[in-house]
């Protein structure tokens, strides 16, 4: 019975649903296998999902035999993405050059037979370490954390990828990592005290602490050094020594003069020098007293964003002060939590008053350090929207999920143009309405990608950036990836100039907003002009990884 009962549960995993199933006609055929990209050898059991291009829609599921060989059969035409996973490897997409990156989308015909699909999976990365404090004893606890340098609107932002806490003996281990670049910091939970020592306090308001270190022994992420991994590989020996420095408390008062329900608000002090914001490890946080009151215990000196919100369920109340803090501890600091504005405005696509806005989404990102700080709205059925509580600041203005083939063309607030000069919100209430408006006469660029053999370059990204070094706006970057003849199209492109790079791979996008990298570029890339309602049709050569790698790095 249990024979039965496994070969039954084989079955239904290995069988497709019946969403992408033809009842009633033979339908298309994909067959492959699934090795280890490292070694080559086949992985069993690994769960292929053969995902629909509409999402919403089940995908159908598959696992790889002892011989690391799949099949899904009487697959209904459509269009399709194939990926593989399986336990300590990273997910790959067909096609796609990197894990947990977007792959190939495949057309499958009635009676189409993809006979030899290939999925290369590669292997989980580690790194790994001991963290002692500054007389060699290990420190326990300690936040170690793997992290990725990306851009927003080519500005360097830090995410964490992975993270872990050190054990008793200060060790510590990353998994789970992608191959790549990685800056890894450590930070002591309570800067205070260690498992082989107690750092001493002093009596007054200033006090010994350790704060955060990057490897290898930075206190500043511009000395830090990357590290990089490889699938399968363990990086051993990011070893750290804490530095202890003088540290001060800082103390102040929230006040709220905002009538909201219960709720819970939350102090943080961000680093805003050197891109450090946006790295959480970075960031002291504390609660409110009863009287409002807060504390910041061991803060070294340094530039930092000192934040209060406050989270009534539904709705976020800021206030922020920026703060150079020296050897000295801080009394008395104010913060003052007010409604903010409310940002109302109206999207429109024109000559299409018909048009679906119900996934459109608004999002306003302040224009300086405190990118935490976005807020979004979403676009009511006539296109309505209104960001509520927006602190005074200067807003970057951002669209999200426009209708397929609809490009941002304009946005106003009355002669200003909000796309250009950025959306300045003033202390108290917001006057005027900004008009959004999206076209559907957007230009077309459709092509094919080839490799230096002549072949073509299947699954390979194509990026199309604007050409103007000063042009920062985040919708007009766009990427797709060949199918599987290296053939590619994108609609909906916003009248201009652009550059476009056929690339063996994308890790950031927004990477290519940044002035420097894309003056480091040189002459790589296509220039071409869209126009309203044209169609532009290339023949790219696929730029290798190595030469796009050379550019960006000045060499």
């Amino acid at each position: 019975m249990k024979y039965l009962t496994s070969l039954l549960l084989s079955s239904l995993i290995s069988s497709s649903t019946p969403a992408q199933v033809s009842p009633t006609r033979p339908g298309g055929t994909i067959a492959g296998h699934v090795v280890d990209a490292l070694t080559g050898q086949p992985v069993k059991l690994a769960l292929l999902q053969l995902q629909p291009e509409t999402e919403s829609a089940r995908p159908s599921q598959s696992k790889t035999d002892e011989n690391g060989k799949f099949a899904f059969d009487n697959i209904v035409p459509g269009r399709y993405r194939l990926s593989a996973s399986r336990n300590g490897y990273l997910r790959q997409d067909y096609g796609a050059k990197l894990p947990n990156h977007p792959g190939t989308l495949l057309e499958i015909r009635q009676n189409e037979k993809l006979s030899d699909a290939a999925l290369r999976l590669t292997a989980q990365a580690v790194v790994s370490g001991k963290v002692v404090d500054d007389s060699g004893e290990p420190v326990t606890n300690v936040n170690v954390q793997a992290m990725h340098k990306g851009f927003a609107n080519g500005i360097p932002q830090f995410s964490i990828a992975k993270g872990a806490l050190t054990n008793d003996l200060g060790e510590y281990r990353i998994f789970g990592l992608d191959p790549g670049r990685y800056y890894i910091i450590a930070v002591a939970p309570d800067l205070s005290s260690t498992s082989g020592s107690t750092v001493a306090r002093s009596t007054g308001t200033d006090e010994d602490g350790y704060v955060p270190v990057f490897f290898p022994g930075a206190t500043d992420v511009a000395g830090a050094a990357e590290v990089e991994v490889s699938g399968g590989q363990t990086y051993q020996g990011a070893d750290f020594r804490l530095r202890r420095t003088r540290t001060v408390r800082i103390r102040g008062v929230v006040q709220n003069t905002v009538a909201v329900r219960p709720g819970r608000t939350m102090i943080r002090l961000m680093p805003r020098n050197s891109g450090m914001f946006g790295i959480v490890a970075g960031k002291f946080t504390s609660h409110l007293g009863s009287k409002g009151e807060f504390e910041l215990a061991n803060v070294p000196p340094g530039s930092y964003v000192l934040s209060a919100d406050r989270y009534d369920g539904r709705n976020r109340y800021s206030a922020r002060r920026l703060l150079d803090i020296g050897s000295s501890a801080m009394d008395d600091i104010k913060l003052v939590i007010g409604p903010g504005a409310d940002v109302a405005g109206q999207v429109q696509i024109e000559a299409n008053k018909s048009a679906n806005l119900s996934a459109v989404r608004i999002k306003l990102t302040p224009g300086d350090s405190a990118m935490f700080e976005s807020k979004e709205a979403v676009v009511r059925a006539d296109g309505s929207f209104v960001v509520p509580h927006v602190p005074a600041d200067t807003y970057t203005l951002e669209i999200r999920n426009f209708p397929d083939g609809v490009y941002l063309k304009s946005a106003k607030l009355g002669e200003q143009d909000v796309l250009k000069s950025g959306l300045i919100v003033p202390e108290g209430a917001f006057s005027g309405k900004i008009e959004v408006a999206g076209s559907e006469n957007g230009g077309k660029i459709e092509g094919t990608i080839l490799t230096a053999e002549q072949k073509p370059a299947t699954g390979a990204s194509v990026v199309v950036v604007p050409d103007a070094e000063g042009n920062q706006r985040s919708d007009l970057l766009r990427r797709v990836n060949a199918d599987q003849n290296g053939s590619f199209s994108l609609a909906g492109i916003a009248p201009g100039r652009y550059r476009v790079f056929a690339l063996e791979s994308v890790e950031d996008l927004g990477v290519f907003l940044d002035p420097r990298f894309r003056r480091r570029l040189g002459d790589l890339g296509q220039r071409l002009q869209v126009d309203e309602k044209g169609m532009v049709r290339l023949e790219l050569k696929l730029i290798l990884e190595s030469k796009m790698q050379s550019a960006a790095s000045g060499n």
